[in-house]
């Protein structure tokens, strides 16, 4: 018997085995799991803006890790199939492979290139089984144990690709009027809660926001509350009066559960509830890359790093890199603290004294090693003729912040 005949009956019989475990009603997981023991790599299935939704790990160590603990660095598709993750402190290069229904994404380790063909191919089989079962969870029949605002919660999974018309009918099934100027706030649960506790919490967080014209939905580790305003109402007035009471929450809340808030921008009209939850799930994203202890973020606030995540700046990434590479290097080898300085430089508006302060030296040392940090940077602090410099400057720390210095790995 031939080879090609062998490997040819080999992906026949994957893909009765792919049939049966889909007819036999298997989870999610154990279809990743399938996929991964198939590659023997590591298997992140996502939405269509990279939000984690299931995953399975090749190594046993990385079994227990929760979704808050794997970070995607992009939140759009960028012009290649790359896409960074940050999990659990680690930075590691997936590949994208879009499902069928083109709103998800299964990410595998980058040593996926370079399996065999045949592997590829049964893997490839594998995705539209893996959408059939995201269709399949979506539109299941909702019982006691399902949410019920889990057909709202569709709106945020499935992109705004969905029909307007069925968004509508949605919005007035639950009223919700989507024409009111509106701020999301999405409160994201940090440990695993019973849906008893969640709707508890869901109440307690209402009651908190009794001052506000609120409208609150909950399902799996979210809770999201729409503060809503009148159409004419000035949007950055809107998103004070959204942080601030967010932070109120925050500070009310925090010893009774862990959570991470994030704030959107303000919008109104039925094509941008999508963008709503998005711009939240980004700000709290935005906080693990910075790696923040829990708190609330403002969408508005944390702008210049969503900008620096957009995978079309790539290159300025790469640049930055660049320009603080010596400095990094440096403060690496001789046990020096000179990207603390400039952190504190800038953060204190250049003014010297206040540094010294911060960093709890004398004005005099501060300024014998900031002349020593500009000529490791080769870069002049001066205010009226380097502004724009100082901007792009101020522009790579931002980068360096977010983890994109860290080398990137084949495996978390």
């Amino acid at each position: 018997m031939s080879r090609k005949k062998v490997s040819n009956e080999i992906i026949y019989q994957e893909l009765n085995n792919l049939t049966n475990l889909y007819y036999h009603n298997c989870s999610i997981k154990e279809l990743l799991k399938y996929i991964s023991d198939t590659a023997n790599l590591s298997v992140i299935l996502t939405t269509s803006s990279f939000g984690v939704i299931s995953t399975y790990f090749s190594e046993e160590q990385m079994a227990e890790l929760s979704v808050d603990q794997i970070v995607p660095l992009y939140t759009t598709p960028g012009e290649s199939d790359i896409i960074p993750f940050e999990i659990a402190g680690k930075l590691s290069v997936y590949l994208t492979l879009q499902l069928p229904d083109s709103k998800h994404y299964l990410c595998i380790e980058s040593r996926y290139e370079h399996i065999d063909k045949y592997r590829k191919l049964i893997i490839k089989n594998a995705l539209p089984f893996l959408a059939l079962l995201l269709e399949k969870r979506r539109l299941e029949p909702f019982n006691q144990k399902s949410s019920h605002f889990r057909p709202f919660f569709q709106i945020f999974k499935d992109n705004a690709s969905q029909n307007l018309e069925s968004i509508q009918q949605l919005c007035h099934h639950y009223q919700f009027d989507y024409n009111l100027k509106r701020v999301c706030m999405t409160v994201q649960l940090q440990t695993k809660i019973t849906p008893d506790e969640l709707k508890k919490l869901s109440k307690t967080i209402a009651k908190q926001l009794c001052d506000h014209k609120i409208f609150l939905i909950y399902e799996d580790n979210l809770i999201c509350a729409f503060f809503l305003f009148p159409p004419s109402h000035q949007e950055l007035d809107a998103i004070t009066q959204a942080y601030m009471a967010s932070i109120a929450l925050f500070d009310q809340i925090k010893a009774t559960a862990e959570i991470r808030i994030g704030i959107s921008c303000a919008h109104s009209g039925v094509e941008t509830l999508y963008l709503s939850y998005k711009e939240s799930m980004q700000s709290i994203e935005v906080q693990k890359q910075l790696r923040l202890p829990c708190c609330a973020s403002s969408y508005y606030e944390q702008t210049i790093f969503h900008l620096l995540n957009i995978p079309q700046l790539s290159y300025f990434r790469n640049l930055a890199h660049d320009i603080l590479l010596p400095l990094i290097q440096y403060d690496t080898e001789n046990h020096t603290n000179y990207y603390q300085i400039l952190q504190a430089y800038f953060r204190n508006n250049f003014n010297i004294q206040k540094t010294a302060k911060e960093l709890f030296i004398h004005r005099n040392t501060l300024s014998y090693r900031l002349q020593h940090l500009k000529e490791l940077l080769k870069f002049d602090f001066d205010f009226e003729h380097n502004i724009d410099a100082l901007f792009t400057l101020y522009l790579c720390i931002c980068v360096h912040e977010l983890g994109y210095f860290k080398s990137p790995t084949a495996n978390p």
